[in-house]
């Protein structure tokens, strides 16, 4: 199984409005439009970052150590 990651759904003239898990299809992450597009990615990846804390962080460390 790949590491899941931050996948950015949609763009509007070069900012990262829209994100998602690439393992769950039903999660999204929405930055406000508007404003810097650096801030938008790191809001994007802040939430981005919770999410895998929480529902994948323990087991793609036991899939990586061999546990269960």
């Amino acid at each position: 199984m790949e590491k899941p990651h931050l996948v950015i759904i949609e763009e509007v003239a070069g900012h990262h409005i829209e994100g998602g898990c690439s393992s769950c299809e039903h999660i999204r992450f929405t930055s406000v439009s508007g404003g810097v597009a650096d801030d938008q990615m790191q809001r994007l990846s802040a939430m981005f970052r919770g999410h895998f804390r929480v529902v994948h962080e323990q087991e793609y460390v036991n899939q990586a150590t061999g546990t269960k």
